[in-house]
């Protein structure tokens, strides 16, 4: 099957990708970081006002660690979109669609478990 894609307009999707992927990381140490306050993985200090979260939000653990599962499947995932993007034998036009949903779900993020609808789209394109 034939890109629908030229040339340049590959470069700018795996650059975006790559870009996106940039944020999702971001988002994923964030959440690493705060998963080591909650777990007690640094010392936290009595003038600390997150150290709190520890005993008022005992959900807090569980939530963090689903957004964790969530944004390290992105990220495993975006790895191989951006491999694929990459590959010039591959017709584009669905990642491209998919990456765009994404795309437009970060910006507009809420929670990362919005993330998932657009993931398993992704997804999706992998197991055919």
């Amino acid at each position: 099957m034939s890109d629908a894609f030229p040339p340049g307009e590959r470069v700018e999707l795996v650059a975006r990708a790559v870009l996106l992927r940039a944020g999702l990381a971001r988002f994923h140490e964030e959440r690493r970081v705060n998963w080591d306050r909650l777990t007690g993985n640094r010392a936290a200090s009595v003038d600390d006002p997150d150290a709190v979260t520890v005993n008022t939000h005992p959900g807090a653990r569980t939530e963090n660690a689903d957004d964790l599962r969530t944004l390290a499947d992105a990220l495993r995932l975006m790895d191989r979109v951006i491999d694929l993007l990459e590959s010039p034998a591959q017709d584009i036009a669905v990642v491209a669609y998919a990456l765009e949903q994404l795309q437009h779900t970060v910006i507009e993020l809420e929670e990362y478990a919005d993330l998932k609808t657009p993931l398993a789209l992704l997804s999706d394109l992998f197991r055919d």
